[in-house]
């Protein structure tokens, strides 16, 4: 659903400010002193400035995290000034003791200045709320709960950078959210902001030409989500909205506070987001799996082959990349003679799921039939176009497919897909966009993206080998009438997959019973 996500600018940015007091007393060293740029679709808007520190107030110990962010922008015939400070105070359980800030916003299109300030402080059983907004005094009071204030305290752990995050982990957080709704006109409202924390996994980042080792995670709320990557202390180095087009960078505090001077940069509100990785919610519920398994591959009761499959972390050109293999081979027996085929296909993406290279070789076939006996081809993805080597003996063939904003979020669906990182329940479907080869011998290689539906039918038990598994029952139906249905574990892993087209079935067997193929006498090929 489309929305005009600078009217919901200032919502969204409230996903971590809430509302305290000045941390006070005798200032330790800080834990945390960074700067970082924020960036609408690309356009510098703001900086952020956090410090982490422990403190003491009122003769106790305390941890204090200060946030300071400024934007400003403009969209047509206005301009937008926020200057907004939070305060978070806790003791060193994490408990929370305030949380307060500050807003002073100015909107050229309305008279005048509107400073508002919040703050929450916390007892055992209740958490009193007072808010100043336009000269308005409001004063509420809201239930904690047992609950509430686990899920608070594990927050606060994990925004003060305290908590040990490790691939896989999952856990819930609470922060009391003042949300205040400036563009909508529709008040303030305090609420509990639960979300759940998934850790992806490490992985190096490269910002601003500096290479930093992290932990990614995705923060799941009721109407957003957020992916940060996290350095050991806590500090972040990178901080995306992919929904709303928002994405902050570390930077210096120089070139984070640029954006301070002069008029803001006007942006387009319904401009489609170049920032975003395009991955939804639903697509990061794991991090990646290193699979290694094999699959018989059969026609009927036939045995022609087997298909070998590895995904693994790994580098290409010095960067941090995903790669996933299949290595297909086929034994095959026609007119009385015997011929092996195979197939080596390699995929590389990067952290978003978004294809940097690919590469696919086959070699053998018939040695009564003319020309060549392999073939390869290189395909690499740009921001806008990508590109196909091909080459058969000695012809070498280039072709270019332009890509959309569409494709791109469509393609980055298709290989977190097939990467086994998509997590979706019975009755869900998502759009994707697989890559199509066709290479026919002495002809030209063809290539095309082609758009699919993936759907999840039901969960089935299958019994294979004399293993019982509880699987997921995929569905995945291309436009040009193709369809494979796939048994999957909820790893990703693939038990069976049969493709009706081309009178084929994938089916889940050990290295020694797969490649028996290769020990016996080949089949006879009737097509």
């Amino acid at each position: 659903m489309k929305r005009v996500r600078m009217r919901m600018l200032l919502g969204m940015l409230m996903i971590w400010m809430s509302s305290g007091a000045f941390c006070g007393g005798i200032p330790i060293a800080p834990k945390q002193d960074y700067w970082m740029g924020m960036y609408y679709n690309q356009q510098k808007i703001g900086s952020l400035h956090v410090v982490v520190k422990e403190d003491e107030v009122d003769g106790k110990d305390r941890l204090c995290r200060n946030e300071t962010l400024r934007i400003r922008y403009r969209i047509p015939n206005k301009n937008f000034l926020y200057n907004i400070e939070r305060h978070l105070l806790t003791d060193t359980t994490f408990a929370p003791i305030s949380d307060s800030h500050t807003i002073d916003y100015t909107d050229s299109s309305r008279s005048g200045y509107y400073p508002t300030t919040s703050e929450i402080t916390y007892g055992l059983s209740s958490a009193k709320w007072k808010t100043t907004a336009n000269g308005v005094v409001d004063v509420k009071t809201m239930p904690i709960t047992e609950h509430d204030r686990a899920v608070v305290v594990a927050g606060n752990q994990y925004d003060m950078g305290r908590r040990k995050l490790s691939p896989g982990d999952r856990f819930d957080i609470n922060h009391f959210r003042y949300m205040m709704k400036v563009f909508l006109d529709t008040g303030n409202s305090l609420n509990l902001g639960e979300a759940s924390v998934y850790v992806m996994r490490a992985e190096t980042v490269t910002v601003n030409g500096i290479a930093y080792n992290t932990i990614v995670t995705s923060e799941k709320y009721a109407d957003a989500y957020t992916i940060v990557w996290h350095l050991d202390n806590g500090e972040i180095v990178k901080w995306e909205m992919p929904e709303d087009h928002i994405v902050w960078l570390r930077e210096s505090k120089e070139n984070a506070t640029e954006i301070d001077e002069g008029e803001g940069p006007l942006l387009d509100p319904n401009a489609k987001s170049a920032v975003a990785n395009n991955v939804s919610a639903e697509l990061l519920e794991r991090s990646l799996s290193n699979f290694d398994y094999w699959m018989g591959v059969y026609s009927g009761t036939t045995k022609l082959g087997y298909v070998h499959i590895t995904t693994k972390q790994d580098k290409l050109d010095g960067k941090d990349v995903f790669r996933r293999e299949e290595i297909f081979h086929s034994h095959m027996n026609s007119s009385g003679k015997s011929f092996n085929v195979d197939i080596n296909h390699v995929q590389y993406v990067d952290s978003t799921f978004f294809p940097i290279l690919e590469t696919m070789s086959i070699t053998g076939g018939d040695p009564d039939k003319p020309g060549p006996k392999s073939s390869t081809a290189e395909y690499r993805y740009g921001k806008d176009m990508a590109s196909c080597k091909y080459s058969l003996g000695d012809d070498l063939q280039t072709t270019m497919v332009p890509l959309t904003e569409e494709d791109r979020a469509k393609i980055v669906a298709g290989r977190a897909y097939v990467f086994g990182m998509l997590r979706l329940p019975v009755g869900k479907s998502i759009d994707v966009n697989h890559s199509y080869y066709t290479i026919e011998r002495d002809k030209n290689c063809k290539w095309k993206f082609s758009d699919a539906m993936i759907s999840v039918l039901r969960r089935e038990t299958l019994n294979l080998n004399g293993v019982t598994y509880d699987t997921l029952v995929i569905s995945d139906r291309a436009k040009n009438g193709r369809e494979t249905t796939r048994w999957q574990l909820d790893t990703g892993e693939i038990l069976k997959e049969d493709i009706p087209q081309e009178d084929l079935i994938w089916v889940r067997e050990g290295k020694e019973k797969a490649t028996e193929i290769d020990r016996m006498e080949p089949p006879k090929m009737t097509k």
